[in-house]
């Protein structure tokens, strides 16, 4: 009678499992074991495990599970996917969610839509740092990864709003910085005629700057002025100065 007891309570575990897996995979998760198995379904591209994933993070509860959501977006986060990008796209903006998304979306990046991602990162910081009076640490995080200029003006419009957060902003534009150098070395290569381009071989022409030093049109000023904004390595000088 103790054995048939137990081969019950085993089948009856074994069933609850499959219950649980079924409702996880149709409806929104609710429970960090549904979670799991719509991520792993998710990840299979199986289409059951996508639908609760979304169903989670766009609930039509109206008083959603508000850290069951940032939990689902950031797995999300983690499956490469257009499917990914459009959810994590469309949280940029969120009050609540918009470090998840900034974060999986900068995992989402590759040749093809680095300059996209960025742009909507860009768009998006600038929003959301008039409209919440600032960025989170994963959106500064995630302009320091960013190769638009407008990532660097954004990062200094940061600088002494936190000071909690200042230390990230100075280390997201030393990313940037870094990257900057290493894309513009070029070493020199002293087998070759003075003024001759290393890489065509061509002739290389140099303007003359001995006369008309005091004609140079202003515009060239205000773009001077503007690019100190852009330029990662005068805005730290700057701050640490």
């Amino acid at each position: 009678m103790e054995r048939t007891f137990l081969q019950h309570l085993r089948y009856g575990g074994i069933a609850l499992l499959l219950l649980t897996t079924l409702h996880c995979a149709a409806r929104q998760v609710r429970s960090e074991i549904e979670l799991e198995e719509a991520a792993r379904r998710a990840a299979a591209n199986e289409e059951k495990g996508w639908q609760a994933l979304e169903r989670t993070i766009r609930p039509r509860d109206e008083d959603p599970d508000v850290e069951m959501q940032k939990k689902a977006l950031r797995e999300v986060g983690k499956i490469p996917s257009p499917r990914s990008e459009v959810l994590l796209t469309e949280n940029l903006t969120n009050r609540y969610m918009r470090a998840e998304a900034a974060e999986g979306l900068m995992q989402q990046r590759n040749d093809s839509n680095r300059a996209q991602i960025d742009q909507a990162i860009i768009n998006a910081a600038r929003s959301n740092a008039q409209e919440f009076s600032g960025l989170t640490r994963e959106e500064i995080r995630a302009l320091g990864e960013s190769d638009n200029p407008e990532a660097v003006r954004l990062l200094k419009q940061q600088i002494g709003r936190d000071p909690n957060k200042d230390e990230i902003v100075v280390e997201s534009l030393g990313k940037i910085l870094r990257r900057q150098k290493r894309s513009s070395y070029s070493p020199l290569d002293f087998t070759l005629p003075l003024g001759q381009a290393p890489a065509t071989g061509a002739q290389l022409q140099f303007e003359d700057i001995s006369a008309n030093k005091d004609e140079a049109p202003p515009a060239a000023a205000t773009a001077a002025d503007n690019s100190e904004d852009t330029d990662p390595e005068k805005v730290l000088l700057e701050f640490l100065g």
